[in-house]
């Protein structure tokens, strides 16, 4: 059972088992409370609320596993204001896999429950199936064959259909030189055929019905020069970086072929030098290009290191499929780059960032540090996003944590949150105290949230988790 002052009480139930195969785990929660509209205020009525969670995985044979995973609330605001979750959208999947050394296979289905006020469900595709194919051959002294294959189907109760087979096949042919310079040439032909039935998406275009496809050829040189120095207990590594691209314009055919997993783009150190930056499959990056960089890196034989990674991408002429404020819409992309200092187990630091390549303004910058023993952490991280307005807009924060451990079965912990953005002021904190020994946990915390959507209003709470471990 949970109490609480305000909403009286929660009951709370989990159920968990390992089998012969696998594991699986279920848990849920009921109340039964006021109605209250989007204002916060009674209706008058009483409603039932609660959640339901559960996974599992289990293995078939050597080779093949399935599991699932599911999550349901019975409203858009019940699992954050009862702190069992903060995800603006509950998931749920079912999936089969198999791997054979180089090989992969996979089919999943996907049921999603968007929570913002803003979300229709209407709109909210059902994607069932998905299925996932990728081969890769045995490589010889002339390279080896690669293909990858997906199958997808969106369906809406009011909305857009979407149906689409993709398939990639590629020679890959890596080569190292006399000199040690390292090549890979890539030589791909991609195919996409969609079928759609006419309607609008969650993000509001509309697509009319039909059969629409692309063909896609690409061929791509990466070269990589790595040198490296060794001095007594450490290693130097100076590594300059050049991929070039060659592949047509165009394919994108924005008005026949909906955008449904790649508008969530972003530039940035970990897709540098990749050959198609978008995040899916339903757009594609065209046009000659040229990826260039270096990466440094300082490794200790007592497992330190250090690394920095700069770069920059050059295209012939602006991509107009690619969002403007990514930084890499235009013939010169901005720089973007990383930063990692981990000299022993007492820091870490890691500083990702992406700077205008005219006038070198921040535009992105995520920066995350941990330090102190283990019985003294502390965290700290600040970000900086200036994204497309249509997802996040822009957002600066800063958030600070740690813990204390005080004795062996007592520890201390605390975090603060704060928006940067104007006056945007705290957005979250808490102090709490935990005792846990083998048989029981409890933990006592403060906290504040400034968060506010419909029934949930800023608040400070003061909470008592008792719990007993480890039956079973």
């Amino acid at each position: 059972p949970v109490y609480t002052s305000r909403e009286g009480p929660v009951l709370e139930g989990e159920f968990r088992e390992r089998t012969s195969n696998g594991r699986y785990k279920f848990d849920g929660s009921i109340t039964q409370v006021d109605q209250r509209n989007d204002l916060n205020e009674k209706t008058g009525q009483e409603q039932v609320r609660g959640h339901i969670r559960g996974t599992g995985r289990f293995n078939i044979d050597d080779t093949w596993k399935w599991g699932f995973d599911a999550f349901r609330s019975t409203d858009d605001t019940y699992t954050r204001q009862y702190n069992i979750s903060s995800l603006d959208t509950l998931t749920s999947n079912a999936f089969v896999e198999g791997i054979n050394g180089r090989n992969y296979a996979a089919a999943n289905g996907y049921s999603f429950q968007g929570l913002l006020q803003d979300d229709n469900p209407g709109l909210t595709p059902t994607v069932l199936p998905v299925l996932d194919y990728s081969y890769e051959g045995e490589p010889s002294s002339r390279g080896y064959f690669a293909l990858d294959a997906n199958v997808i189907s969106l369906y809406r109760t009011r909305g857009l259909d979407t149906r689409r087979f993709s398939s990639t096949v590629g020679w890959h042919a890596p080569y190292v030189a006399p000199a040690g310079d390292v090549y890979n040439l890539t030589a791909q032909l991609r195919g996409d055929l969609y079928w759609i039935n006419q309607g609008s998406d969650q993000f509001g275009s509309v697509t009319p019905s039909g059969v629409d496809g692309r063909l896609l050829p690409l061929v791509a040189l990466d070269w990589r020069y790595p040198f490296v120095r060794n001095d007594d207990n450490v290693r130097t590594v100076f590594e300059p970086i050049i991929v070039g691209v060659l592949t047509p314009y165009g394919g994108n055919h924005a008005a026949a072929i909906p955008n449904e997993d790649s508008r969530n783009f972003e530039f940035d150190d970990t897709n540098l030098f990749a050959l198609n930056r978008f995040p899916g499959l339903d757009r594609v990056e065209g046009g000659p290009r040229v990826s260039y960089g270096v990466r440094g890196a300082v490794y200790g034989l007592g497992g330190g290191f250090s690394e920095v990674l700069f770069g920059q991408s050059l295209r012939t002429k602006d991509e107009p499929d690619i969002p403007e404020s990514t930084g890499l819409q235009s013939a010169f992309s901005d720089y973007v780059g990383r930063v990692t200092v981990a000299p022993n187990t007492l820091l870490s630091f890691t500083d990702r960032f992406r700077l205008d390549h005219e006038t070198l303004q921040v535009h992105r910058n995520e920066v995350l540090t941990n330090f102190g023993p283990q019985y003294l952490r502390f965290s700290v991280s600040y970000a900086k996003l200036q994204g497309d307005p249509t997802l996040i807009g822009d957002r600066e924060q800063i958030a600070l944590g740690g813990t204390a451990q005080l004795t062996q079965y007592w520890q201390t912990f605390g975090s603060w949150t704060r928006d940067l953005v104007d006056e945007g002021g705290t957005l979250g904190a808490i102090l709490g105290l935990r005792y846990l020994d083998e048989c029981t946990e409890v933990v006592v915390s403060f906290s504040r949230s400034n968060f506010q959507d419909r029934q949930i209003q800023p608040s400070t709470s003061f909470s008592v988790h008792v719990r007993l471990r480890n039956f079973g």
